[in-house]
C-alpha cells in the first residue's frame, strides 16, 4: 500500500506523541498530579494518576462522549484524512468539551470552517510531538475554551451540520431532476 507524505507524517506524529506521552508519564512521580490529562492506556507498571481505565464510551456518537472528553484538559484530535475540506466531529467534540484541541487542519479547513477557533497545530512546531504537547500544556485553557465556545455559535460552523449538508445534497438532486 502506498502512503502519501501527509499520511506518513501523520503516522510519524502519532508515534512521536505516544513516545512523548510514555516518557512524560514515566517521569511523573505518583505524588505530583500531571499538568494535563493523558487519555491513553499505557503499558507501564504505574499508570498515570488520572488514568480511568478503558472507556465505556464506545465512540464519538455516544450521547455521553462530550461529557467524557470534558474530564481532560487536552484532546489530541486525529482526523481520518488530511485532504481538502475534510472536517469531521473530532475538533468540534473537543471544543464542545472545553478541551484544548491539538489538531492538524488542512489549509482549506483552517481558512474556512476553523476561522475564529483556537487550537494547537502540530505543523506550527515542525510536527515535533514534545513541542506540540508542551504548547498545548502551556496554552491558556480558559481563553481557548471561551474562544471555541464563541466559535461553536458561529453561522459558519452551522454549515457543517449533518442536516444542512444532506439538505443541500437533496436540493442539488432535485434541481438536477427538474432540469432533465
Amino acid at each position: 500500500m502506498l502512503m502519501t507524505r501527509q499520511q506518513s507524517a501523520s503516522r510519524q506524529v502519532r508515534k512521536e506523541c505516544d513516545a512523548v506521552l510514555t516518557e512524560v508519564v514515566a517521569k511523573r512521580s505518583k505524588s505530583s498530579p500531571p499538568p494535563f490529562s493523558l487519555d491513553v492506556q499505557l503499558s507501564l507498571e504505574a499508570s498515570a494518576r488520572n488514568y480511568r481505565g478503558p472507556t465505556t464510551t464506545p465512540n464519538c456518537w455516544h450521547p455521553d462522549f462530550v461529557e467524557y472528553l470534558s474530564h481532560y484538559r487536552i484532546n489530541v484530535c486525529f482526523e481520518n484524512s488530511f485532504t481538502p475540506s475534510w472536517f469531521t466531529e473530532k475538533f468540534v467534540n473537543a471544543a464542545r468539551a472545553g478541551c484544548v484541541p491539538v489538531y492538524r487542519a488542512h489549509f482549506t479547513v483552517r481558512d474556512t470552517f476553523l476561522r475564529g477557533a483556537r487550537w494547537v497545530d502540530p505543523a506550527d512546531f515542525a510536527y515535533e510531538a514534545s513541542a506540540t504537547l508542551a504548547a498545548a500544556e502551556s496554552c491558556d485553557a480558559v481563553a481557548c475554551r471561551e474562544q471555541n465556545y464563541q466559535w461553536l455559535k458561529s453561522k459558519l460552523l452551522r454549515t457543517t451540520e449533518g442536516y444542512t449538508i444532506w439538505t443541500r445534497i437533496a436540493d442539488y438532486f432535485v434541481d438536477r431532476l427538474a432540469r432533465s
